[in-house]
């Protein structure tokens, strides 16, 4: 299954890497095993979502500058859930009980770039810096 999340991460598709994440976790639980929703898939939902708040942007249409643009504030506004998200899914890496899933440098390094690369400024920056002092 992390096999299958790594496309969606690599094109920053944070909902279906995600959904593919539940499924696991549903299907096999949480754990180390080789089917279970481990640390690498973790890490590669959390990088799907971080590389969603750069591409919230990307497209032309999306641009703030852009008069096709419905406007800069859901541009902002969905770039800033997908960090949200990459951090939600982090504190459910340091939240599980059996201490199966603890984050590592990929984890924290991809949910800081989310934050950093959140067109919510300066709120993203002064989030990526927090987290480095957590």
């Amino acid at each position: 299954y992390a096999t299958v999340i790594d496309p969606y991460s690599r094109n920053g598709d944070g909902t279906n890497a995600e959904r593919i994440l539940q499924l696991m976790k549903g299907q096999y639980g949480v754990g180390s095993n080789n089917n279970g929703a481990n640390v690498v898939a973790y890490n590669a939902a959390i990088t799907a979502w971080a590389r969603s708040t750069s591409r919230a942007s990307s497209n032309p249409k999306d641009s703030p500058t852009s008069p096709a643009s419905m406007n800069n504030l859901s541009v902002t506004s969905k770039s800033k859930s997908a960090a949200l998200s990459a951090e939600r899914l982090l504190q459910e890496m340091r939240n599980e009980p059996t201490g199966r899933l603890q984050p590592d440098v990929i984890s924290y390094s991809a949910v800081i770039s989310a934050y950093a690369t959140c067109l919510d400024q300066p709120h993203g920056l002064e989030r990526a810096n927090d987290l480095l002092h957590e």
